[in-house]
């Protein structure tokens, strides 16, 4: 299933026994993801593997556990304009914990930006701004150097949890939802 979106955002809940493999892909070759955590926090019975590829194959670019940190992951960049990730659980023992994703396309040349140009060079869409959710990694969408006035307000999110797939369609990024779950409710994605 495909949907267009500018970004998304990702909460982790915590299921039993569930596996999910998401793959996004760009609209355009010339684009990137950036994938950045707002909150990490997985339990030890709960593995995250994030693939710079179309396919949930080979090692992983980074592979999350409940020893992680956003300190040692920091935001994590693809090279191509796809990125899979692999969510797996097992028998969870632990009280729930959750993490939040925030996933962007952008590309890296501001001169040939349409949309919204960060502070940091940056192309995003003019849509992920003032949205309450730092797109950029700088932030600069959410600051008055992208128009923001006084306190952002985020546009409105339909969550997506297991197979069933609600959402808006707008933007740049295509997703392919490869939901292989088991189980549902663990995974929230926010389309934006």
């Amino acid at each position: 299933m495909y949907r267009r979106i500018d970004g998304t955002v990702l909460t982790f809940e915590g299921e039993d026994n569930l596996q999910c493999v998401i793959t996004f892909q760009t609209d355009t070759k010339n684009q990137k993801f950036m994938l950045r955590f707002v909150h990490l926090a997985f339990r030890c019975e709960e593995n995250l593997y994030i693939y710079d590829g179309s396919h949930a194959l080979g090692n992983p670019k980074v592979h999350l556990t409940c020893r992680s940190t956003i300190a040692d992951v920091g935001n994590v960049f693809t090279q191509s304009n796809y990125v899979t990730l692999k969510y797996v659980s097992g028998e969870l023992t632990q009280p729930e914990k959750g993490s939040k994703l925030v996933i962007t396309a952008f590309r890296e040349s501001r001169y040939l930006c349409n949309d919204f140009v960060c502070s940091n060079g940056f192309c995003i869409s003019q849509e992920l701004t003032c949205d309450d959710e730092n797109h950029c990694g700088d932030n600069s969408d959410e600051t008055s150097y992208a128009s923001c006035l006084g306190n952002t307000t985020a546009r409105s999110r339909i969550p997506i949890s297991g197979s069933e797939i609600v959402g808006m369609t707008a933007g740049t990024i295509f997703i392919t939802l490869l939901i292989d779950c088991l189980l549902g409710g663990i995974l929230k994605i926010f389309m934006i």
